[in-house]
């Protein structure tokens, strides 16, 4: 059994769309963009992932610069154990990022589990390596993933 499975994750997902998804801004009293219904759909858990899946897709084909929608995309595929599609909108989400001069280390980090969910260890290290510097004492994220390094370890370990 994974010690990184995607029912384990609901929390740290809540966690994560919070810090990647939420403006600081005030909300407009507009009607919500199709990103912001994935994300309350995504929050009531993975029966709305057809729904949600839906709505980024739409996001997408009328945004494709969207790198919310990319990475809430590979979540939401994550999330539901299709751990290539969700492999392919966040290396979609990093490459926009990279694009930007942005580093998306929460990204990063999701790739790094979604690697080590399909056994490719090796990278996922790799990936983790990449993004450690940019984690910082405070961050939601650090426990995860100190977690999960410890696993991608043990994994490359027993390899040996």
């Amino acid at each position: 059994m994974k010690l990184f499975s995607s029912e384990k994750f609901g929390t740290i997902h809540l966690i994560c769309l919070l810090i990647l998804f939420i403006p600081i801004q005030a909300r407009s009293e507009e009607q919500p963009s199709k990103v912001d219904q994935a994300i309350a759909l995504y929050e009531e858990g993975p029966s709305k992932a057809p729904e949600v899946i839906r709505l980024l897709e739409e996001a997408l084909k009328e945004n494709p610069k969207n790198q919310k929608a990319m990475s809430l995309l590979g979540m939401t595929y994550f999330s539901i154990g299709e751990f290539e599609k969700a492999l392919e909108q966040f290396d979609r989400a990093i490459a926009r990022a990279k694009k930007r001069n942005d580093v998306a280390y929460e990204i990063m980090f999701y790739k790094a589990r979604t690697l080590h969910e399909l056994g490719f260890n090796g990278e996922a290290k790799s990936v983790l390596d990449a993004c450690w510097p940019f984690f910082q004492e405070e961050d939601a994220l650090l426990v995860q993933y100190k977690m999960l390094y410890s696993a991608v370890e043990a994994e490359l370990e027993k390899k040996k």
